[in-house]
Protein backbone atom coordinates (compact mmCIF):
# COMPACT_ATOMS: atom_id res chain seq x y z
CA UNK A 1 0.00 0.00 0.00
CA UNK A 2 1.02 3.42 -1.20
CA UNK A 3 -0.90 6.53 0.48
CA UNK A 4 -3.90 5.40 0.68
CA UNK A 5 -3.75 3.11 -2.84
CA UNK A 6 -3.32 -0.42 -3.43
CA UNK A 7 -1.92 -2.16 -6.01
CA UNK A 8 -3.06 -5.40 -6.94
CA UNK A 9 -2.68 -7.65 -10.19
CA UNK A 10 -3.82 -10.36 -12.01
CA UNK A 11 -2.51 -11.96 -14.74
CA UNK A 12 -1.78 -9.16 -16.82
CA UNK A 13 -4.34 -6.27 -15.52
CA UNK A 14 -2.87 -4.34 -12.39
CA UNK A 15 -5.70 -2.92 -10.62
CA UNK A 16 -5.25 0.30 -8.48
CA UNK A 17 -7.92 0.43 -5.34
CA UNK A 18 -8.43 3.36 -3.22
CA UNK A 19 -8.07 2.81 0.56
CA UNK A 20 -9.47 6.52 2.00
CA UNK A 21 -12.42 4.45 3.49
CA UNK A 22 -11.07 1.06 3.79
CA UNK A 23 -14.43 -0.23 4.95
CA UNK A 24 -15.71 1.03 1.12
CA UNK A 25 -12.71 0.39 -0.92
CA UNK A 26 -13.41 1.76 -5.04
CA UNK A 27 -11.59 0.44 -8.16
CA UNK A 28 -9.85 4.12 -10.15
CA UNK A 29 -7.73 2.63 -12.24
CA UNK A 30 -6.61 0.17 -14.18
CA UNK A 31 -3.93 -1.18 -16.74
CA UNK A 32 -3.11 -3.87 -18.92
CA UNK A 33 0.07 -4.96 -19.34
CA UNK A 34 1.77 -7.21 -22.63
CA UNK A 35 2.57 -9.90 -20.41
CA UNK A 36 1.54 -11.51 -17.12
CA UNK A 37 2.38 -9.63 -14.09
CA UNK A 38 5.01 -11.72 -11.97
CA UNK A 39 5.63 -9.16 -9.87
CA UNK A 40 5.53 -5.36 -8.77
CA UNK A 41 6.73 -2.52 -6.86
CA UNK A 42 5.42 1.09 -5.82
CA UNK A 43 6.92 4.50 -5.02
CA UNK A 44 5.62 8.25 -5.15
CA UNK A 45 4.18 8.74 -9.15
CA UNK A 46 5.37 5.48 -9.95
CA UNK A 47 4.32 1.51 -10.70
CA UNK A 48 6.70 -0.76 -11.90
CA UNK A 49 6.03 -4.34 -13.30
CA UNK A 50 7.86 -7.20 -13.84
CA UNK A 51 6.33 -8.90 -16.76
CA UNK A 52 7.97 -11.89 -17.87
CA UNK A 53 9.35 -12.06 -21.39
CA UNK A 54 8.05 -8.29 -21.59
CA UNK A 55 10.63 -7.21 -19.09
CA UNK A 56 10.63 -4.41 -16.90
CA UNK A 57 7.05 -1.63 -17.49
CA UNK A 58 7.18 1.63 -16.03
CA UNK A 59 4.12 3.39 -15.57
CA UNK A 60 2.98 6.77 -14.10
CA UNK A 61 0.59 6.80 -11.62
CA UNK A 62 0.48 10.44 -10.91
CA UNK A 63 -2.89 10.07 -11.65
CA UNK A 64 -4.05 6.72 -10.69
CA UNK A 65 -7.39 6.94 -12.31
CA UNK A 66 -5.66 7.02 -15.88
CA UNK A 67 -1.77 5.12 -15.33
CA UNK A 68 -0.03 5.77 -18.40
CA UNK A 69 2.94 3.38 -19.90
CA UNK A 70 6.36 5.47 -19.40
CA UNK A 71 8.89 2.93 -20.32
CA UNK A 72 9.95 -0.60 -21.15
CA UNK A 73 13.39 -2.18 -20.38
CA UNK A 74 13.68 -5.43 -21.98
CA UNK A 75 15.41 -7.75 -20.15
CA UNK A 76 17.21 -11.32 -21.70
CA UNK A 77 15.32 -13.52 -19.60
CA UNK A 78 12.08 -13.59 -17.88
CA UNK A 79 11.67 -10.64 -15.26
CA UNK A 80 9.88 -11.73 -12.31
CA UNK A 81 10.74 -10.03 -9.21
CA UNK A 82 11.26 -6.30 -9.09
CA UNK A 83 12.25 -3.61 -6.01
CA UNK A 84 12.75 0.07 -6.10
CA UNK A 85 14.27 3.47 -4.42
CA UNK A 86 14.97 6.63 -5.25
CA UNK A 87 16.55 6.51 -8.62
CA UNK A 88 17.01 3.30 -9.10
CA UNK A 89 14.89 -0.09 -9.83
CA UNK A 90 16.27 -3.97 -9.19
CA UNK A 91 14.81 -6.40 -11.99
CA UNK A 92 16.00 -10.05 -11.38
CA UNK A 93 15.57 -12.67 -14.38
CA UNK A 94 16.14 -16.22 -15.04
CA UNK A 95 18.87 -15.47 -17.49
CA UNK A 96 21.24 -13.22 -16.17
CA UNK A 97 20.02 -12.58 -12.32
CA UNK A 98 20.30 -8.95 -11.12
CA UNK A 99 20.09 -6.11 -13.33
CA UNK A 100 20.70 -2.28 -11.87
CA UNK A 101 18.74 0.32 -13.50
CA UNK A 102 19.46 4.31 -13.41
CA UNK A 103 15.82 5.65 -13.39
CA UNK A 104 17.10 9.26 -13.59
CA UNK A 105 14.95 9.56 -16.65
CA UNK A 106 12.06 7.10 -15.70
CA UNK A 107 11.09 7.47 -19.66
CA UNK A 108 14.47 6.30 -20.96
CA UNK A 109 15.83 3.66 -17.58
CA UNK A 110 19.66 2.70 -18.44
CA UNK A 111 20.94 -0.68 -17.46
CA UNK A 112 24.27 0.06 -15.39
CA UNK A 113 24.94 -3.48 -14.20
CA UNK A 114 23.82 -6.83 -13.80
CA UNK A 115 24.93 -9.56 -11.50
CA UNK A 116 24.72 -12.99 -12.07
CA UNK A 117 23.90 -16.26 -9.26
CA UNK A 118 24.67 -20.43 -10.08
CA UNK A 119 20.68 -20.75 -10.47
CA UNK A 120 17.51 -19.30 -11.60
CA UNK A 121 16.25 -15.89 -9.19
CA UNK A 122 13.17 -15.71 -7.79
CA UNK A 123 12.56 -12.78 -5.57
CA UNK A 124 14.41 -9.73 -4.95
CA UNK A 125 13.71 -7.46 -1.54
CA UNK A 126 15.38 -4.47 -0.91
CA UNK A 127 15.94 -2.66 2.49
CA UNK A 128 18.52 0.36 1.78
CA UNK A 129 21.32 0.11 0.25
CA UNK A 130 20.70 -4.00 0.66
CA UNK A 131 19.22 -6.16 -1.47
CA UNK A 132 18.45 -9.63 -1.18
CA UNK A 133 18.15 -12.23 -3.94
CA UNK A 134 16.32 -15.48 -3.88
CA UNK A 135 18.69 -18.24 -5.84
CA UNK A 136 17.11 -21.46 -6.50
CA UNK A 137 18.72 -23.73 -5.76
CA UNK A 138 21.73 -22.42 -4.05
CA UNK A 139 19.89 -19.68 -1.27
CA UNK A 140 19.94 -16.16 -0.30
CA UNK A 141 22.27 -13.90 -2.12
CA UNK A 142 23.21 -10.50 -1.06
CA UNK A 143 24.26 -7.26 -2.78
CA UNK A 144 25.38 -3.77 -1.73
CA UNK A 145 23.93 -0.96 -4.19
CA UNK A 146 25.95 1.91 -3.43
CA UNK A 147 26.38 5.58 -4.65
CA UNK A 148 27.18 4.48 -8.25
CA UNK A 149 24.30 1.83 -7.89
CA UNK A 150 27.06 -1.06 -8.55
CA UNK A 151 26.04 -4.56 -6.94
CA UNK A 152 28.71 -5.76 -4.63
CA UNK A 153 28.51 -9.13 -3.52
CA UNK A 154 28.48 -9.24 0.13
CA UNK A 155 27.72 -12.71 1.47
CA UNK A 156 24.82 -15.41 0.95
CA UNK A 157 22.57 -18.19 3.07
CA UNK A 158 22.96 -21.41 1.98
CA UNK A 159 19.65 -23.11 1.16
CA UNK A 160 19.77 -26.50 2.61
CA UNK A 161 17.32 -29.41 0.77
CA UNK A 162 15.11 -27.32 -0.22
CA UNK A 163 15.54 -23.78 -2.12
CA UNK A 164 13.68 -20.39 -0.38
CA UNK A 165 10.76 -18.96 -2.77
CA UNK A 166 10.78 -15.40 -1.27
CA UNK A 167 11.98 -13.08 1.76
CA UNK A 168 10.83 -9.98 3.12
CA UNK A 169 12.65 -7.11 5.10
CA UNK A 170 11.87 -6.57 8.82
CA UNK A 171 12.63 -4.29 11.22
CA UNK A 172 16.00 -4.72 13.55
CA UNK A 173 17.82 -5.87 10.21
CA UNK A 174 15.71 -9.27 10.04
CA UNK A 175 15.68 -11.00 7.01
CA UNK A 176 12.21 -13.72 6.85
CA UNK A 177 12.90 -16.39 4.09
CA UNK A 178 10.14 -18.28 3.01
CA UNK A 179 10.56 -21.87 1.64
CA UNK A 180 7.32 -22.76 -0.02
CA UNK A 181 7.51 -26.69 -0.16
CA UNK A 182 7.99 -27.53 3.49
CA UNK A 183 6.34 -24.16 4.66
CA UNK A 184 9.49 -22.93 7.12
CA UNK A 185 9.98 -19.46 7.45
CA UNK A 186 13.40 -18.76 8.76
CA UNK A 187 14.39 -15.17 10.68
CA UNK A 188 17.94 -14.26 10.02
CA UNK A 189 19.60 -11.17 11.48
CA UNK A 190 20.90 -9.23 8.23
CA UNK A 191 23.40 -7.02 10.56
CA UNK A 192 26.41 -8.30 8.95
CA UNK A 193 25.21 -9.74 5.53
CA UNK A 194 28.66 -11.43 4.79
CA UNK A 195 27.85 -13.44 7.85
CA UNK A 196 24.13 -14.14 8.34
CA UNK A 197 22.76 -15.05 11.64
CA UNK A 198 19.91 -17.59 11.67
CA UNK A 199 17.74 -16.36 15.05
CA UNK A 200 14.82 -19.11 14.88
CA UNK A 201 12.40 -20.28 12.43
CA UNK A 202 8.71 -20.93 12.24
CA UNK A 203 6.91 -23.99 10.46
CA UNK A 204 3.78 -22.89 8.84
CA UNK A 205 0.77 -24.99 7.25
CA UNK A 206 -0.80 -24.28 4.16
CA UNK A 207 2.92 -23.86 1.72
CA UNK A 208 3.25 -19.75 1.76
CA UNK A 209 4.79 -18.31 -1.01
CA UNK A 210 5.05 -14.66 0.80
CA UNK A 211 4.78 -13.33 3.85
CA UNK A 212 4.73 -9.27 5.15
CA UNK A 213 5.79 -8.02 8.39
CA UNK A 214 4.48 -4.88 10.27
CA UNK A 215 6.83 -4.50 13.38
CA UNK A 216 6.92 -7.68 15.23
CA UNK A 217 4.31 -9.74 13.80
CA UNK A 218 4.46 -11.52 10.94
CA UNK A 219 1.46 -12.18 8.48
CA UNK A 220 1.66 -15.60 6.63
CA UNK A 221 -0.94 -16.22 4.02
CA UNK A 222 -1.80 -19.97 4.01
CA UNK A 223 -4.26 -20.67 1.33
CA UNK A 224 -7.78 -22.33 2.39
CA UNK A 225 -6.36 -21.81 5.66
CA UNK A 226 -6.64 -17.75 6.12
CA UNK A 227 -4.08 -15.80 7.14
CA UNK A 228 -1.51 -16.28 10.60
CA UNK A 229 -0.53 -13.60 12.74
CA UNK A 230 2.41 -14.83 14.60
CA UNK A 231 4.49 -12.85 17.01
CA UNK A 232 8.02 -12.72 16.26
CA UNK A 233 9.53 -10.35 19.00
CA UNK A 234 11.53 -13.54 20.09
CA UNK A 235 12.82 -15.15 17.14
CA UNK A 236 13.86 -17.93 19.08
CA UNK A 237 10.17 -18.70 20.16
CA UNK A 238 7.62 -17.47 17.23
CA UNK A 239 3.95 -17.87 18.19
CA UNK A 240 0.51 -17.66 16.93
CA UNK A 241 -1.74 -14.85 18.34
CA UNK A 242 -4.30 -14.72 15.67
CA UNK A 243 -6.02 -16.49 12.58
CA UNK A 244 -7.81 -14.28 10.45
CA UNK A 245 -10.31 -16.51 8.53
CA UNK A 246 -11.03 -15.48 4.96
CA UNK A 247 -13.68 -16.59 2.69
CA UNK A 248 -11.31 -17.79 -0.10
CA UNK A 249 -8.11 -18.66 -0.67
CA UNK A 250 -5.79 -15.99 1.07
CA UNK A 251 -2.56 -16.21 -1.14
CA UNK A 252 -0.28 -12.74 -0.46
CA UNK A 253 -0.74 -10.07 2.39
CA UNK A 254 0.52 -6.40 2.63
CA UNK A 255 0.17 -4.61 6.11
CA UNK A 256 -0.13 -0.82 6.42
CA UNK A 257 -0.76 0.75 9.86
CA UNK A 258 -3.74 -0.97 11.03
CA UNK A 259 -4.95 -3.02 8.37
CA UNK A 260 -3.95 -5.89 6.46
CA UNK A 261 -4.57 -6.64 2.96
CA UNK A 262 -4.86 -9.91 1.52
CA UNK A 263 -4.83 -11.36 -1.99
CA UNK A 264 -7.59 -14.19 -1.33
CA UNK A 265 -8.48 -16.00 -4.65
CA UNK A 266 -10.97 -13.58 -6.58
CA UNK A 267 -10.93 -11.08 -3.99
CA UNK A 268 -9.19 -7.91 -2.04
CA UNK A 269 -9.51 -8.77 1.59
CA UNK A 270 -9.42 -5.74 3.75
CA UNK A 271 -8.98 -7.01 7.42
CA UNK A 272 -8.65 -4.70 11.01
CA UNK A 273 -5.62 -6.16 13.00
CA UNK A 274 -6.66 -3.49 15.65
CA UNK A 275 -7.59 -5.30 19.24
CA UNK A 276 -6.69 -8.56 18.09
CA UNK A 277 -3.28 -9.11 18.97
CA UNK A 278 -0.35 -7.26 20.78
Amino acid sequence: MLDSHVYVSADTELRIIDMSDPASPSLIGTFTASDRIYGLAATEDRVYLACGLRGLQILDTSNPSIPTLLSVHETPGQAVSVASSGSSALVVNLMTGLEVLDLTNPAAPTLVATEDTPGYQRDITRAGSLAAVVDQPSGVHFFRINDQITPTILGIHPAGGTPPRSTSFGVNNRLYVVYQRTGLIEILNTADPSKPVLLGSFNSPGRPQYVTVNNSTLYIPTGPGGVRAVDVTDPTNPRVVDIYDTPGTAQQVAASGQHLFVADGEALVVLSTVGTHP
